[in-house]
């Protein structure tokens, strides 16, 4: 495994706690800089520290994607629900298992749980709706009926767009946040091994470069937070 594939240990929000305390450390102590952990390298290290605190932890992003679905989720039993009303409404204009009957969707059950279905089908109900607004409105149709639909397909098109769009930028997402952490990681790693060496002779500074990385991950104190972050798959 090369370096820079090394799986992030912690969790987001504790490599930023770790980083922050990090950073302070080493600012105190100035013996450091005898071993390259001069003022541009803290400068440098806090740049990537800030950069890594405008990324989102697993948890945010999963939390949008279920908003998202649900928003989405609501928006296809509107359309749904819909399609049942203009079903309802053609058929008093049509006689039961004619040709002009049959043109219209039958598979609306389908349709209720799926969005690509319905994304498929909604624009032949809306088109005959269309066709024969004025003998539908005749039967107590709403003159607006229509646009509604029209209004409410795209709106679900829309939705199923983010969505998709949601999932690919979450690939290269996650890529980019990992390289960022992975940087913070590994100025943390390069301040505690100058500690170690710069205060060898003193029997409490040098705690103060101890691993913070624990065992096996241990320092996720919450199971229920993110998980620590393992190199993107290529």
């Amino acid at each position: 495994m090369k370096k820079e594939d090394t799986p992030i240990p912690v969790t987001l929000p504790k490599l930023i706690e770790i980083g922050k305390n990090v950073l302070k450390i080493a600012r105190e102590n100035i013996e450091l800089v005898k071993f390259g952990i001069g003022a541009k390298y803290l400068a440098e290290f806090e740049g990537e520290l800030t950069d890594v605190q405008t990324y989102k932890t697993d948890k945010q992003i999963k939390k949008e994607a279920a908003a998202l679905t649900e928003t989405k989720n609501k928006k296809l039993k509107e359309c749904f629900n819909w399609m049942k009303r203009a079903k309802t409404f053609y058929e008093k204009i049509v006689k039961p298992d004619s040709a002009d009957a049959k043109i219209f969707p039958q598979n609306l059950a389908a349709a209720k749980s799926s969005e690509a279905i319905m994304i498929n089908i909604m624009p032949i109900a809306i088109d005959i709706i269309v066709k024969n607004k004025t003998a539908l409105v005749d039967k107590e149709m709403p003159e607006t009926f229509d646009t509604e639909g029209s209004a409410l397909l795209t709106e679900l098109d829309d939705l199923n767009n983010q969505q998709e769009d949601m999932k690919k930028n979450n690939e290269s997402y996650t890529v980019k946040r990992y390289i960022a952490q992975s940087k913070v990681y590994n100025r943390v790693n390069a301040v505690n091994n100058a500690g170690r060496q710069a205060y060898a002779e003193d029997s409490v500074k040098i705690h103060l470069f101890d691993s913070p990385w624990g065992t096996n991950g241990s320092n996720n104190e919450d199971p229920q937070q993110d998980k620590p972050s393992t190199p993107p798959q290529a």
